[in-house]
């Protein structure tokens, strides 16, 4: 019996933050976006939180994407206003 409704039956689950997850946020394959090279998909997912240029790149320069998800998550820099609207969770 599975703790999941039946329309999850087929689904694929799997850990966001491990790194050697191919399809997770933490994998370190970097893509280049409007020109700029993101070093994994969890760099770019916690600079878009901020609308301040600096804020970003100071994101998309963390040597971790660990490092790169507390960066996002401190309170220090504040978010952009619209974030909730705009943030895609797939």
């Amino acid at each position: 019996m599975s703790i999941f409704p039946e329309e999850f039956a087929d689904a694929i689950f799997f850990s966001r933050s491990d790194d050697q997850e191919l399809m997770g946020t933490f994998s370190h394959y970097a893509f280049e976006l409007e020109g700029v090279e993101w070093p994994s998909v969890e760099h770019y997912y916690q600079a878009m939180k901020f609308e301040n240029e600096q804020a970003q790149e100071t994101v998309r320069l963390a040597a971790t994407p660990k490092a790169a998800r507390k960066l996002g998550r401190s309170r220090r820099k504040k978010l952009r206003a619209d974030w909730k609207e705009v943030k895609e969770v797939i």
